[in-house]
């Protein structure tokens, strides 16, 4: 498989209150999908990543756990994605005002 964009594989992530991938796997996703990539870096370490994206019950395919965790090492440089700029907020405001 080639490169995963690590927001995008954690936005796949179902949120399951009761995480089968385990708390601290199901902590570190979470923090990569609210651009929290440091945070999550340390939540990873001595994880079974194996185990936890197997337990995965995502619907279409299990999250990419291993490869997501390999994106947040030490070792790796974690881009931030780009801000979105809302538009539509800025017009409905200027309609308003």
């Amino acid at each position: 498989m080639g490169k995963i964009n690590i927001f995008q594989e954690a936005e796949r992530c179902l949120m399951c209150q009761d995480a089968p991938c385990g708390k601290k796997v199901a902590d570190a996703i979470r923090a990569i999908r609210f651009e929290n990539p440091a945070r999550a870096k340390g939540l990873f370490e001595g994880e079974n990543l194996e185990e936890a994206q197997k337990a995965c019950i995502h619907y279409d395919r299990p999250l990419r756990i291993r490869e997501m965790a390999d994106a947040t090492s030490p070792a790796t440089t974690v881009v931030t994605r780009p801000l979105r700029l809302r538009t539509a907020s800025l017009a409905s405001w200027a309609t308003s005002a």
